[in-house]
């Protein structure tokens, strides 16, 4: 049986790769990139509607400081925000 963190870890993924066509397994060095840097180049469009399929399949509201480009956005403070609302 899988533990609780690990299926969080693999539905965030899912949500990513449904909204991005990346899948943050291909390489665990993304899950510290920022979502709008060079490496990921996520747009803001696909960022917030994985935060909305977050809020629907967790209840966790993403707060709005994660898009409006304070600090760096990340898959893994993402999945930290998600697992400490849980």
């Amino acid at each position: 049986m899988m533990s609780r963190d690990v299926q969080v870890e693999d539905k965030l993924v899912e949500i990513f790769k449904i909204r991005t066509s990346f899948d943050l397994n291909d390489c665990i060095d993304y899950w510290e990139e920022s979502f709008f840097g060079s490496e990921l180049s996520f747009t803001t469009r696909e960022v917030a509607l994985a935060f909305l399929d977050i809020r629907d399949e967790f209840g966790v509201m993403i707060p709005r400081y994660f898009m409006n480009g304070r600090g760096c956005i990340t898959f893994r403070r993402v999945l930290n925000k998600v697992k400490s609302e849980l």
